[in-house]
């Protein structure tokens, strides 16, 4: 079963001068498009697949968050997919400044040991092609880096580290 995953933000303090941000706080613009609640006007376009979601939860006493699919993709095939990109993410191009990024994760159901799926992605893991995502593989999240050479796999936590189930990790 992969674990269907729900990502929400915090406050965050703006990005200097002449820096962009992009921020998914938990608001749908409608059921194709999430606002993006920095000011950029980066609103995210839905893609699905298999069956998957995209669904702005607001639990009581405030806040909201995105809800992303969840499924077995052993036992019933395809699966569940859905992706939020940037309508015009020409301003993100890894290479030309520092950047960082970061997001609120918790999931709803246990994950299977080889349940793998990308919070967030820039690039492919291809040859030549320069990579850069938060990931959570079996439960364990990970950052990976690659060039399109060399990559790096930055597993969160101790060794066996996991995270719980309705939990919110950042």
């Amino acid at each position: 079963v992969v674990a269907s995953v729900a990502i929400g933000s915090a406050a965050v303090a703006a990005p200097p001068p002449g820096d962009v941000a992009l921020r998914y706080a938990g608001r749908m613009l409608d059921p194709a498009r999430v606002a993006d609640s920095s000011g950029n006007g980066l609103h995210g376009l839905v893609s699905t697949g298999g069956g998957g979601t995209v669904t702005s939860v607001r639990p009581p006493g405030g806040g909201a968050f995105l809800r992303f699919p969840g499924g077995s993709c052993t036992v019933a095939p395809p699966c569940p997919q859905a992706i939020v990109t940037p309508a015009a993410s020409t301003t993100l191009v890894p290479g030309t400044s520092l950047f960082a990024y970061s997001a609120d994760i918790r999931l709803t159901e246990p994950p299977s040991p080889d349940a793998g799926m990308n919070v967030f992605q820039f690039g492919a893991a291809a040859d030549g092609i320069s990579q850069w995502k938060l990931q959570v593989d079996g439960g364990r999240p990970s950052c990976r880096w690659s060039d399109g050479t060399t990559a790096v796999l930055l597993p969160a936590g101790a060794a066996g580290f996991g995270l719980a189930i309705g939990r919110w990790y950042r």
